[in-house]
C-alpha cells in the first residue's frame, strides 16, 4: 500500500473544457503603445500598451496595460489579459508592482465571442478613465 500522498504532475496541456485561442503564427498580431498623455513639468507619461491577436476578425487573445513613468521610472497602473483561461483585471500601487489580481470571467471552451467582447469593453473603458486610474494608483501609497 502507498504512502496515501498523491504525485502531483505539471500539466503540459490544457484540460479539454479550457479555452485555448488559436497558435500565434495564425493569427494577426498588433503590439502598440498608445500615448494617453505626458506631463513634462511632472515628469509623467502616461501610455495604454495594446497586445491582441485577431483570428477571422475576432479578438482571441489580448493584453491591455496601462502604465505611468515617472522620472523616468516604469510602473504599471492596471492590466486586463486573458491568459490562463480567464479574463481577469490586475490592479498595481507604486508600492506594490505585484498588484491585485480579480478574475472577471472563466473564458468558455469555445470563447472567441467573450474575449472580443471583453476587449471593447476594456478597451473603452481604459481610455475612458485612465485619469481615475492613475488617482487610484497615486492615492494608495
Amino acid at each position: 500500500m502507498g504512502s496515501g500522498k498523491r504525485r502531483r504532475t505539471l500539466r503540459t496541456q490544457p484540460r479539454a473544457q479550457e479555452y485555448v485561442p488559436p497558435p500565434e503564427h495564425e493569427c494577426e498580431v498588433t503590439d502598440n503603445p498608445l500615448d494617453l498623455f505626458e506631463d513634462p513639468d511632472r515628469g509623467d507619461r502616461h501610455v495604454l500598451y495594446m497586445k491582441f491577436h485577431e483570428h477571422r476578425g475576432r479578438v482571441v487573445w489580448f493584453c491591455l496595460e496601462q502604465t505611468i513613468s515617472i522620472d523616468g521610472a516604469k510602473y504599471k497602473v492596471v492590466r486586463v489579459d486573458t491568459e490562463h483561461g480567464t479574463v481577469h483585471v490586475h490592479k498595481f500601487t507604486k508600492s506594490d508592482q505585484t498588484g491585485t489580481r480579480k478574475t472577471l470571467q472563466t473564458i468558455p471552451r469555445e470563447g472567441h465571442d467573450v474575449v472580443d467582447t471583453h476587449f471593447s469593453e476594456w478597451l473603452d473603458r481604459l481610455l475612458n478613465e485612465w485619469e481615475a486610474n492613475v488617482r487610484r494608483f497615486r492615492d494608495a501609497d
